[in-house]
């Protein structure tokens, strides 16, 4: 990693915050510079927040090519020394997963602003020895065009679940790729017996108890795209989709995260970027209001610690424009233990 960008000084500390802490959203340090269509990443080896891609601005050049690594106890950014073989970063999805070499972070396809061709490549980045590298023996099969984009991502069982997807201009796609980082070279991807109920892009998505959730999600009618309530639920041991109770709210274009066993939904929205946060509870199919943070948005990168509850959302479109705004969720902290 190279120096430090940034560094915020709260107004208090919140990593010696005591107990009797009620939950609350806690502005960060923003990212070193604006960024959205990026993926987010929690490395539990590091114990940092990573911004990976993205871009700056909707125009081509603005791609941010080095990851950005968030240290929430110095409230510190570091940029990566290493950078993404090229500019196609915006539009990825990511996972983190033990490979043949330990953990790394995981990313599929990507765009360029302004570009029509896209790309298939699976980047693998190494923070620990701040090193990106291209897995050229197992592009993702679900690009053989090379104009298409992943829809969403979740992992389980340490394998990485492509869903749906994009082709712009010509469809949203409905198919449902593995894959497995152990596998031998050339084999690492297989395609599902299933498919998503209906073709979808920007879709939240989240792994709670080794079965993945999706909330909402875009349609492509032909013409415009239409954020969706569709609410899924994918079981990958048994091959099985079902429909779940929608979500109260259309929505697409941002993140699902998994704290305490339940389906965060985080802002969104294509038209109007929101602050608020929808909870499923999968033991009950029914959705709750959770607590909202400061600033709407959408296309944000996020991911959640889950020794610590605490979550982490990173910039995106606030309205018009593209934001570094970091927000963290703190969960409560009880006394008396």
């Amino acid at each position: 990693m190279a120096q430090p960008n940034l560094l915020y000084t709260p107004e208090a500390s919140y990593n010696a915050q005591g107990c009797g802490v009620s939950p609350a959203w806690r502005p960060g340090a923003p990212v070193p510079a604006p960024v959205a269509r990026a993926a987010g990443a929690w490395f539990p080896s590091t114990g940092r927040f990573y911004v990976l891609g993205g871009r700056g601005a909707d125009t081509p050049g603005t791609e941010h090519l080095a990851p950005y690594a968030y240290d929430p106890q110095s409230h510190i950014w570091l940029t990566a020394s290493t950078t993404f073989d090229d500019a196609r970063v915006n539009n990825l999805v990511a996972g983190v997963l033990a490979g043949p070499d330990g953990p790394r972070i995981y990313t599929v396809g990507g765009s360029q602003a302004g570009v029509l061709t896209t790309t298939s490549a699976v980047r693998v980045y190494d923070p620990i020895n701040d090193m990106l590298t291209v897995l050229a023996s197992d592009p993702w099969p679900g690009n053989p065009t090379q104009d298409a984009l992943p829809g969403g991502a979740a992992v389980v069982n340490n394998k990485l679940y492509v869903l749906g997807g994009y082709r712009p201009g010509i469809a949203t796609l409905d198919t449902i790729w593995e894959f497995d980082p152990n596998r031998p070279a050339g084999a690492r991807w297989a395609l599902m017996p299933v498919t998503l109920l209906v073709g979808l892009m920007h879709i939240p998505a989240t792994a709670i108890d080794n079965v993945i959730y999706t909330a909402g999600g875009v349609i492509w009618d032909g013409a415009t795209f239409v954020d969706t309530q569709y609410a899924y639920r994918y079981d990958p041991a048994a091959q099985t989709i079902t429909a779940l109770a929608d979500v109260p709210r259309p929505s697409s274009e941002t993140g699902a995260v998994t704290v305490g066993g339940k389906l965060w939904l985080l802002g969104g929205g294509f038209a109007a970027p929101t602050n608020a946060i929808e909870i499923y509870d999968p033991a009950t199919n029914t959705w709750s209001a959770g607590l909202p943070f400061a600033t709407a948005r959408r296309m944000a990168a996020a991911d959640v610690d889950p020794a610590t509850g605490r979550l982490f959302i990173a910039g995106g479109y606030a309205h018009a424009d593209i934001t570094g705004s970091l927000e963290m969720f703190v969960p409560e902290t009880p006394c008396g233990r």
